[in-house]
């Protein structure tokens, strides 16, 4: 049963100028990591995917694609800078990245991993940013159908990872549910604006480049 608790005061503080420029100071080399495992994890899948032992089953293999993308999911979540708890980072990018190219089986695994366990995690974003990562695995599912199996452009693929984190931006103010210690809890609009107007750039432009670097290794 989810329990609509009044506003944990602690989460939602507010931050001066002085900490928000540290934020951002902070917030770039954290993508470096993230950025390389979902490069990393691209290049394997792609040479596991040649192998004939991988052919045999292809719903399998992805679905085993999946969740090694769900690993990539979890990872970026663990690797940022949090802004009033809510996580910064580019986990979005991984199940979009692993529908794009794989297909329904991995992208959508990838985003119940990574959704699933950001849910873990206690901030005043927690249930729109698990949503958002389920959605960014059917989404580029859907696009990967429609195009019949092509793996789109680069530079489709990096407005693909932006126009995701628009709508993750849009259910952060449509869904203001927050996780804490005592339970879920509702967010002042206020608090997921803010939010949403410091972190939203940053998340459309990394998980944007996370896009466009996986698909860039996958057409070398």
């Amino acid at each position: 049963m989810v329990y609509l608790l009044k506003v944990t005061p602690h989460l939602v503080q507010s931050i001066g100028k002085e900490d928000e420029q540290m934020y951002y100071l902070k917030l770039f080399p954290s993508m470096i990591g993230p950025l390389c495992f979902l490069g990393m994890v691209t290049y394997l899948c792609l040479k596991l995917e040649r192998l004939e032992s991988f052919r045999r089953s292809p719903w399998i293999t992805n679905f085993f694609f999946g969740l090694l993308f769900g690993l990539v999911a979890i990872f970026a979540t663990n690797n940022t800078v949090p802004f009033k708890t809510a996580l910064t980072n580019m986990r979005d990018a991984s199940p979009l990245v692993a529908g794009l190219i794989f297909g329904p089986w991995a992208g959508i695994t990838a985003g119940l991993v990574g959704g699933l366990e950001r849910l873990l995690h206690n901030g005043v974003t927690t249930v729109p940013c698990a949503i958002a990562t389920l959605l960014a695995g059917v989404v580029a599912s859907v696009i990967h159908i429609r195009t019949k199996g092509r793996v789109v452009r680069l530079w489709q693929g990096f407005l693909i990872g932006v126009f995701m984190e628009v709508l993750h931006m849009l259910l952060v103010l449509m869904v203001p549910v927050g996780r804490g210690p005592e339970g879920f809890f509702l967010v002042p609009y206020a608090t997921e604006l803010e939010i949403v107007g410091t972190v939203a750039l940053a998340m459309m432009l990394f998980n944007g480049l996370g896009v466009l670097l996986a698909l860039g290794i996958h057409k070398a």
